[in-house]
């Protein structure tokens, strides 16, 4: 009898730590792809960053993407594993090959603005599987 209530207990135990792992944020990935524009041209050398929209409980982790020369791109997380989370999201926009010229020089003019490597200034963006991303950014 005893051997049958150490069982019992450790099938209770193993239930309640199976139980407590799975309490954390909950979000599913989707393979994303897509393309980015400046001004109707294919943007190269553009870093894609997805967030979920936090003000809108959407939940999951940041994914981001580089742009190659025809302005396209494939998101995975940070972490590495491709997609991003479905839900709403917000996506900000960083120049990877902007000049930064010292302090009191001249360098040319970005090819978009700052505001859109802010959450403020990025554009809303709904990920859903299936549906690639175009996103069209403005130089002015």
């Amino acid at each position: 009898m005893l051997r049958l209530g150490h069982c019992l207990a450790m099938i209770g135990l193993l239930a309640v730590m199976q139980g407590c792992g799975g309490g954390g944020p909950k979000f599913e990935l989707t393979p994303v792809k897509g393309i980015v524009r400046i001004d109707g041209k294919p943007a190269p050398d553009v870093m894609v960053q997805v967030m979920p929209d936090i003000a809108k409980s959407a939940q999951g982790p940041t994914s981001q993407a580089v742009s190659n020369a025809s302005g396209e791109f494939t998101l995975a997380t940070i972490d590495g594993k491709p997609g991003a989370a479905v839900g709403e999201s917000v996506a900000i926009f960083i120049d990877t090959v902007e000049e930064r010229p010292a302090q009191g020089e001249v360098g040319k003019p970005p090819r978009f603005p700052g505001t859109y490597a802010t959450a403020k200034g990025g554009i809303p963006v709904k990920i859903e599987a299936g549906k690639d991303l175009v996103f069209e950014l403005k130089s002015r």
